[in-house]
Order: structure tokens, then sequence, then C-alpha cells
């Protein structure tokens, strides 16, 4: 591997890592908005009875949908929206028991996902502004781990192990 090779890789795992600061940051904020969730729904309760249904909406004082509760064929979801009302953070959990995150962009194309699948690799991928996955990070059931970056064609740029 050349020095130019070396300097293109280390401009990108800077890359990776300022995205999974972020990453972390919009964890965080999840966590503080499902406790603060979980303290109005516990007052709630203390107040009323069970309210059960399929859906929930959350708006803000203009009536936008800025989060969402669901539960359909395609499993239970979350979703965090922007003040526009676009969907931007969705968590999930699938029929099959499998988690994830999707993190998407003002345009809705997802640009972080995470998922846990139990028969396969847990991962994360990190995608270019068309959607296209670029940087795929997994953790392997036989506990190797895997990093493999590519470039807008699709070409593995570099892989290890």
């Amino acid at each position: 591997m050349d020095q130019a090779e070396l300097l293109t890789l280390q401009a990108r795992l800077t890359q990776v890592e300022h995205r999974l600061r972020a990453t972390r940051t919009g964890w965080l904020v999840s966590v503080v908005v499902f406790t603060l969730l979980g303290m109005g729904v516990r007052q709630a309760a203390s107040q009323s009875e069970i309210v059960r249904a399929r859906g929930i909406e959350v708006v803000d004082a203009a009536g936008t949908v800025r989060i969402g509760f669901n539960v359909h064929s395609e499993g239970a979801e979350v979703m965090l929206a922007d003040a526009a009302g676009k969907g931007r953070i969705w968590l999930n959990v699938k029929p099959d028991g499998t988690p994830g995150a999707v993190f998407t962009d003002s345009t809705g194309k997802g640009r972080i996902w995470i998922t846990a699948h139990p028969d396969r690799p847990a991962g994360l991928i990190l995608s270019d502004g068309t959607g296209r996955g670029r940087i795929w990070i997994g953790a392997f059931n036989d506990t190797s781990t895997g990093l493999v970056l590519v470039d807008q064609n699709g070409k593995v740029l570099f892989q290890a192990p």
C-alpha cells in the first residue's frame, strides 16, 4: 500500500470516526426522548386505564408528526421526525426479533444502518448521499470482525480481514 492509499484510508477512517460520534449523539437523544416518554407514560398510567393502539403519533404545536409508534406486519417501529415531519430516525424490531435502526438524511436516504441479526453478522453500514453503502463494519457470530470500504461504483477499496 503506497503513501497515497494510506492517506486516503486515513481520511476515510477520520470520516467514519466523525459519523460514529454523530451516531452516538443520535442514540443519546433517542435515550433521552424514550426516558421522557417513559416518565409520561408512567404518569398517565397512574392516572387512567391502559391505552392500547396499533399506532400513536406525537405532534408538535403546529400539528406536525414528530414521533410515531407503529405496529404492523413488518414489525414494530418508532420514528423520530424533523421539524418538517420527515422521518429521520427509525428504530424497529422485525417479526423474527431482529432489531435495527436507520438514520436518514434530509432527502430521506438511509445514511446509517445498524442491525443485530441473531444468525448473521451484527453490523453498521454508512452510506453516501445516494444511499449506497460505502463502509461496512461487522461482528460475526464466531467473534471475528470485518471492515469493508467501497468506492462509489461498489468496488472494494479495503477489506479486513
